[in-house]
C-alpha cells in the first residue's frame, strides 16, 4: 500500500453525437458516435493512509467519518470501495478527498471524471495497480452505473481517460476511439480556444436516472437518430480541416438536441444575450437544467457584456487525459 496517492482528470466539451454514446440509444439504433474534447479543467482524487486511524475519512462537497464502507453516503464512494474489498480492520484507516476546478453539476462531464480518478486511485493506493484506458473505461463505467447512474454513457468517461480530442463509435458491446488528423487537432483548437468560451448559468441539479429515461430517452428516439447522422458527417481523421462545416454541423445539431434536454428560462435568456453579444454558436451541456453554455464567436470574443464576462471561462484543450501525480 503507498502512503499517498494523487490522480487528476479533466473535465470535456461535448461537441457533437451526445447522448448516442448511452447503452440504451446505442442498442435502439444499433450505433452511437460521439466527437468531443477534454479541457483545462479538473477533478483531483487523492488517497492517504493513516496509520492511528481506524475508519475512513471521505472529504468533497462535505466531509463523512465512518467506521466501515456500509456508513458511506456518497454511493460512488462506497460503490468504489467496496469493489476493491477495502476493510478497516486489515488496513490502516484511509482518507480520500476530491477537488474540482468548479462545483458539480456542471453539465461538463464532471461525475464521470471523478470515478475514473477515484477507481485508479484507489487500485494505486490499495494495489498499486495502474489500469489500461481500455480496462479504466469499463471499469468506471461499471462501477458508475452500479451507484445509481443508470442511463449514463461512455462519452465522459472516455474523455477524462483518454484526453485531447476523441472521435468515439459504438456499437452494442463495442467501442473504438479515434484520435484527430494533426491538421483537425490543430483546427479544432484553435476554433475552441481563440474563439470559443464557457458561460455558467445556475447549479445543474442532478436528474435521475428515471427521469432521464422517461422524459429524454424514450421520447427522443428519432431526434438521437438525426444527432448521430450529424456526428457521422464528420471525419476528424481526414487530413484537410474543415471548419464551415464544423461550425455547421455544430449549429445544427445543437438546434436538434435541445429537445433531449431540461431547459430553463435562465439558459433561454442568456442563450439569447449571447446571440446579441455575437455568438455564432450556443450548446447547453448536458442534460440540461443548468450548467454551463458552451458558445463560439465569429471572430476572437471582445465586446462581451460586463454581466456575461463575470460569468465566463476561456477553455483550453487539455491533451492528456487521466494522471497519477
Amino acid at each position: 500500500m503507498n502512503t499517498q496517492t494523487i490522480v487528476s482528470s479533466p473535465l470535456r466539451l461535448s461537441l457533437l453525437g451526445g447522448g448516442t454514446d448511452i447503452p440504451h440509444i446505442i442498442n435502439k439504433l444499433n450505433k452511437g458516435k460521439t466527437i468531443s474534447a477534454s479541457i483545462n479543467l479538473f477533478v483531483t482524487v487523492g488517497c492517504t493512509s493513516l496509520p492511528f486511524f481506524k475508519g475512513i475519512k471521505l472529504k468533497y462537497s462535505t466531509t463523512e467519518i465512518v467506521d466501515d464502507i456500509d456508513s458511506i453516503i456518497h454511493p460512488i464512494f462506497k460503490e468504489v470501495l467496496r469493489y476493491f474489498n477495502y476493510d478497516v480492520n486489515n488496513y490502516p484507516g484511509l482518507e480520500i478527498f476530491s477537488t474540482a476546478s468548479i462545483p458539480s453539476g456542471n453539465g461538463l462531464g464532471s461525475s464521470a471524471a471523478f470515478t475514473s480518478s477515484l477507481v485508479q486511485c484507489i487500485a494505486k493506493h490499495l494495489r498499486n495497480e495502474v489500469y489500461s484506458k481500455e480496462e479504466l473505461l469499463e471499469l468506471a463505467s461499471s462501477i458508475e452505473r452500479n451507484s445509481g447512474n443508470k442511463n449514463i454513457g461512455f462519452q465522459d468517461q472516455i474523455s477524462s481517460i483518454w484526453g485531447s480530442f476523441a472521435s468515439t463509435v459504438y456499437k452494442p458491446g463495442e467501442i473504438e476511439v479515434e484520435y484527430p488528423s494533426k491538421e483537425w487537432e490543430k483546427g479544432m483548437r484553435d476554433l475552441i480556444e481563440r474563439r470559443g468560451l464557457l458561460l455558467k448559468t445556475e447549479s445543474r441539479v442532478g436528474l435521475s436516472s428515471d427521469f432521464i429515461a422517461a422524459h429524454l430517452l424514450e421520447k427522443n428516439i428519432k431526434v438521437y437518430e438525426q444527432i448521430l447522422n450529424l456526428a457521422e458527417e464528420l471525419d476528424i481523421t481526414d487530413s484537410r480541416f474543415n471548419e464551415q462545416k464544423l461550425i455547421e454541423l455544430l449549429v445544427e445539431s445543437s438546434k436538434i438536441s435541445k429537445a433531449t434536454k431540461v431547459r430553463t428560462r435562465l439558459v433561454e435568456e442568456l442563450e439569447t444575450s449571447l446571440n446579441n453579444a455575437g455568438a455564432i454558436y450556443t450548446k447547453q451541456l448536458g442534460a440540461g437544467g443548468g450548467g454551463f453554455i458552451f458558445c463560439l464567436f465569429e471572430k476572437e470574443p471582445n465586446e462581451i457584456p460586463p454581466n456575461l464576462k463575470k460569468l465566463m471561462l476561456k477553455p483550453k484543450i487539455c491533451r492528456d487525459g487521466l494522471r497519477i501525480l
